[in-house]
């Protein structure tokens, strides 16, 4: 009997651990929320900061990833095509997460992104709710969050969902 009470009473502690860390990592932005892009300030890897509302009254496709993260890289190419194929309608816009200057950078050259690409903070991850990589999220052009993914998206799934917001822009 002591032996089962010490069991539970070592399983409880990991047990509270368990719910504290799945609550701390969420999606903090539901969909219908406003996307905090006044409060969003990224450096660019030219050295230049500006806030991702640059970009408002626009449609967005925000990704977060990270050079070191191989779902992240197979969809650069994805969401490379699909910034060209909804270019003018669409801006896209990808926030590397610890991810080196130089690393990125082969990736831009290597995946011929022709969109923005800055650094994402710890505290913009959070601002964001981006508690997994890839993240993505896609904003109307008022600036509300209309549609999210944690992990790697597959084009058609994005397609499909620019296509339902497109129409009523």
């Amino acid at each position: 009997m002591k032996k089962k009470i010490s069991r539970i009473l070592i399983t409880i502690p990991f047990i509270l651990v368990w719910f504290w860390w799945n609550g701390q990592h969420t999606n903090k932005l539901p969909v219908g929320s406003a996307a905090p892009l006044k409060t969003s300030i990224v450096e660019s890897y030219d050295g230049k900061h500006w806030p991702l509302s640059y970009f408002k009254d626009k449609v967005l496709v925000i990704n977060f990833f990270a050079s070191w993260c191989p779902p992240c890289i197979q969809e650069l190419p994805d969401l490379q095509k699909l910034a060209k194929q909804f270019s003018g309608k669409v801006q896209f816009i990808g926030l590397a997460v610890d991810s080196p200057t130089q690393e990125v950078k082969a990736l831009v050259e290597q995946f011929s992104l022709n969109y923005p690409i800055a650094q994402a903070s710890a505290s913009l991850m959070q601002m964001w709710g981006a508690s997994s990589l890839p993240t993505t999220y896609l904003v109307n052009s008022t600036g509300q969050v209309v549609w999210s993914h944690q992990g790697a998206i597959h084009p058609a799934q994005l397609e499909h969902q620019l296509s339902l917001i497109l129409p009523m822009e």
